[in-house]
């Protein structure tokens, strides 16, 4: 499966590929050489006018099945986006940061699984939004 997901509220494309036959294809798309990364891999391809493309790569479906590969690469993918940001992440007030990382491992294993994609509740996705455009909220913040 090749599939283009947009992450809400944050300037990222995400393709999600689960062969490399596909990631191949993929990057092939984009003008680019893929050479095996190993059993997973987040990367980042290129920008555009919608914001940084990231590959998140499996060498076969059955990998890209595994919970704990799955949020392996997930919490490279979380750092990568917070990164391209400029999202500072505050050990004392991890909250916001757990939010987002809920938000993509459901996301994306929604997708994977063929599933519904999961519904965010308002106030998970007020923290994600706030996360990412202003960092962890100050112990002045939080009630």
């Amino acid at each position: 499966m090749i599939k283009e997901i947009h992450l809400a509220t944050y300037p990222v494309r995400l393709m999600l590929c689960t062969s490399y036959e596909e990631t191949e294809k993929m990057y092939a798309a984009f003008d680019c050489e893929f050479k095996s990364k190993g059993a997973a891999f987040v990367e980042r391809l290129d920008s555009d006018n919608i914001g940084a493309i990231f590959v998140l790569g499996f060498c076969d479906y059955e990998t890209a099945l595994d919970n704990g590969i799955l949020c392996h690469e997930l919490i490279h993918l979380k750092n990568r986006i917070c990164q391209l940001v400029g999202t500072q992440i505050d050990f004392d007030n991890d909250e916001p940061e757990a939010y987002f990382f809920g938000y993509l491992f459901e996301t994306l294993s929604a997708i994977i699984r063929h599933e519904d994609m999961p519904e965010i509740q308002p106030e998970d996705e007020d923290s994600m939004v706030h996360f990412i455009k202003y960092g962890a909220p100050s112990e002045s913040d939080t009630v």
